[in-house]
C-alpha cells in the first residue's frame, strides 16, 4: 500500500482556511460599514449644498410670489439628477408651503421639531420610495420684517445604494484575490 503524502502547505491551508474566511467576512463587513457611512456623509453634504443654494437665493431675492415662480423654474435645473429623484420644499414658520413639492411637506412633517433650528437629516417615504431629507431653518428679510423659513431637500437612495453595492463587490474581490494569491 502506498500512502499519499499531504504536503505541509495543504495541511496548513486546510486548518487556517475557515479562520481566514471568517476574518475576511468580518473585515469586509467593517470596511463596508465605514465606506457606506462616509458615502452617506458626502451625499448628505451635496443635499446641504442644495439647501444652501436655495437659502442664498431667498436671502437675495426675498419672499414675494414672482420670486418663488423663478425659484421653481430654477430648481428644475438646480435639482436635476440622472440617478435620483430630487424634491424640495420651502415653508414659512406656520408650515405653509411657499414653494416646492407638496408630498415632501406632508410626508416629513412628523419628523420636524419646531424648536430645533440646527440643520439635520432623516429618512422618509414618499409615494413608496425611500428618501434622504436634509432640513434647515433660515431667517430672511430686513430687521423690521424677519421671517423664519424652513427648507428641505430630499433625494431617493438610488445613487447611495448603487455605490454601496460597488463598494461591497470591490471589497470582496480584493479580499478573495488576497486569499487566492
Amino acid at each position: 500500500m502506498q500512502r499519499t503524502q499531504v504536503s505541509l502547505r495543504k495541511k496548513i491551508l486546510s486548518w487556517f482556511m475557515p479562520f481566514m474566511l471568517l476574518l475576511i467576512i468580518a473585515d469586509s463587513t467593517i470596511l463596508h460599514r465605514l465606506a457606506v457611512n462616509e458615502l452617506g456623509k458626502e451625499l448628505d453634504f451635496e443635499l446641504y449644498d442644495s439647501v444652501d443654494d436655495i437659502s442664498d437665493y431667498l436671502k437675495v431675492s426675498g419672499l414675494d410670489a414672482q420670486k418663488f415662480e423663478v425659484l421653481e423654474n430654477a430648481s428644475r435645473i438646480l435639482l436635476n439628477d440622472d440617478v435620483d429623484k430630487i424634491a424640495y420644499t420651502v415653508t414659512n414658520e406656520n408650515g405653509t408651503l411657499l414653494s416646492g413639492n407638496k408630498d415632501l411637506l406632508e410626508k416629513s412633517e412628523h419628523n420636524i421639531s419646531t424648536t430645533n433650528s440646527k440643520p439635520y437629516s432623516f429618512f422618509t417615504k414618499i409615494n413608496n420610495e425611500k428618501f434622504r431629507v436634509v432640513r434647515a431653518k433660515i431667517t430672511i428679510g430686513n430687521e423690521s420684517n424677519l421671517q423664519n423659513i424652513t427648507i428641505k431637500v430630499a433625494a431617493t437612495l438610488n445613487l447611495r445604494n448603487a455605490i454601496a453595492d460597488k463598494i461591497v463587490i470591490r471589497i470582496l474581490l480584493h479580499q478573495l484575490r488576497f486569499i487566492l494569491t
